[in-house]
């Protein structure tokens, strides 16, 4: 078990350039994240146990293998299994260093303040180094994944009605806890586009059947929709309705499945919302949008240009 008191700041030739003390001892848990030990506070941005981070290019790194979204897993050898912050992006496609908290989380604050089922409070912001923090915070209702059909179901119809969206490729699931709470704020956007809705649903499902398969059972039998992988698109556009969404401006009729009208909604609808990449640079998230269109069309033998040209509705 890892206790830490202070943010260590540690460059390539493993020097310490910044120290911030915290109020507390930290229990390390996972990823950045940590429990004060006295308080049972969340602290977000410590550090972290260095194992790999993901590059766009390799140079210079010893390669794991290839990664989501083009780029590498990397490791950077001298900084393997040591805690801290590393001064060098987690993602390519995020400004945030190893282990930190950056930029895109500072909207953890505003969003844990207006989203309507936020978990999390913020009782405090440690200055850390340029735009990195320290979030410590509140958790109602813990962490873990939720198993409450009911209270996912009151979750997507909250969002779908006030405007608040997951990156459709977030694993959305994971971050929304027991009490139906979502834990992890600072990746929610407001958009009223009716695609970002759809991104929204479809991330929570598909992470459901991935992650927590009885969970999507369950949902499948109490919603009367399939959440096999070529029905999902099609039991989006269902649980929205049945949520008392309008769906016609994306789906005229009957909802039934036929292939062209998979192929339109993967391309059309549901990779032309916003991705992770997109939450920081855009032009990132415009990249990531091509990389998984062409990668969907390899796959069922298209091409990119086909993607240009659009699918019969």
């Amino acid at each position: 078990m890892i206790l830490v008191d202070r943010v260590q700041v540690i460059d390539k030739s493993l020097r310490v350039v910044v120290e911030k003390e915290l109020p507390e001892a930290v229990y390390w848990v996972s990823g950045r994240s940590g429990i004060g030990k006295d308080s049972g506070l969340w602290y977000k941005g410590i550090g972290t146990l260095y194992q790999y981070h993901f590059a766009r290019v390799a140079d210079g790194y010893k390669v794991l293998g290839e990664a989501t979204y083009g780029g590498y897993q990397v490791q950077y050898t001298p900084w393997v299994n040591r805690f801290g912050v590393f001064t060098e992006r987690m993602q390519w496609y995020f400004s945030e260093w190893i282990g930190g908290a950056g930029k895109r989380e500072g909207r953890i604050v505003e969003n844990s303040k207006e989203f309507q089922l936020s978990a999390v409070k913020v009782v405090d912001v440690i200055p850390v180094v340029d735009d990195h923090n320290v979030y410590v915070m509140e958790v109602k209702g813990g962490k873990g994944i939720c198993r409450d059909v009911g209270k996912i179901l009151h979750l997507l119809e909250v969002m779908l009605n006030t405007g608040w969206n997951f990156p459709w490729d977030k694993g959305a699931i994971r971050d929304v806890n027991a009490e139906g709470l979502v834990t992890d704020v600072a990746d929610l956007f407001r958009a009223d586009d009716i695609k970002c809705k759809f991104g929204a649903v479809y991330s929570v499902l598909y992470s459901m059947r991935v992650l927590v398969p009885e969970v999507a059972e369950e949902f499948e039998r109490k919603v009367g929709v399939s959440l096999e992988l070529k029905n999902l698109p099609f039991s989006v556009l269902m649980v929205m309705g049945k949520l008392g969404y309008e769906v016609s401006e994306i789906w005229d009729g009957e909802i039934k499945w036929s292939w062209d009208d998979y192929k339109r909604l993967i391309l059309y609808v549901l990779m032309e919302g916003v991705n992770c990449a997109w939450l920081e640079y855009r032009e990132f998230g415009e990249d990531v949008k091509r990389w998984y269109k062409k990668e969907f069309l390899s796959k069922i033998g298209g091409s990119i240009d086909d993607s240009e040209k659009g699918f019969a509705n």
